[in-house]
């Protein structure tokens, strides 16, 4: 894998590190039942750390921005995955505008609730743009709801001060 840093009067003030080989026992394309060959073929965005100080500068999106450029580089994998707090606005934020998806919302890591987003880099997925549906945050069992019958979230916006997930329905996946 690999890690990038950003250090300020040598102190470090955020870094971002990627998996290219994911140990099987932590791979969370199995959250998505990918079958041995399709999780030998996953890189993972693994942590984001950012320093008070600097947040709200983008630094975990830059500093993510430039592993996947690696990775996409030197890696030769096809999946890229990560998982995310449905409450952290900035790393969800982050990761969709990593062109990452919602595709599974589940329990992981001591029962927390967790976003697993998914890109394919050699397939994109094509979004329906006239199923687009905003859902509050909060409301998990629509969420539920929505991935199960084909759409994945790939926007975060802010409704009337809250945080709401867009989701729109996979092309192909029917009406």
């Amino acid at each position: 894998g690999s890690c990038v840093g950003f250090v300020k009067d040598g102190q470090l003030l955020a870094a971002c590190a990627i998996l290219y080989d994911v140990a099987d026992a932590i791979n969370m394309a199995k959250e998505l039942d990918f079958n041995r060959e399709m999780r030998q073929q996953v890189m993972q965005l693994e942590m984001a750390l950012v320093h008070k100080s600097t947040r709200g500068m983008k630094l975990q999106f830059k500093l993510a921005s430039i592993l996947v450029e690696q990775a996409k580089e030197q890696a030769g994998k096809r999946y890229l995955l990560s998982t995310a707090s449905p409450f952290n606005y900035p790393s969800i934020q982050t990761l969709t505008r990593l062109g990452l998806y919602i595709v599974k919302l589940t329990r992981m890591y001591n029962d927390w609730d967790r976003y697993v987003v998914f890109s394919d880099m050699s397939e994109p997925l094509t979004l329906d743009q006239e199923s687009v549906v905003s859902v509050p945050v909060e409301e998990f069992s629509l969420q539920q709801k929505l991935l199960l019958d084909g759409y994945v979230g790939f926007l975060q916006e802010r409704v009337d001060n809250r945080t709401h997930i867009v989701f729109a329905k996979l092309m192909g996946q029917g009406a």
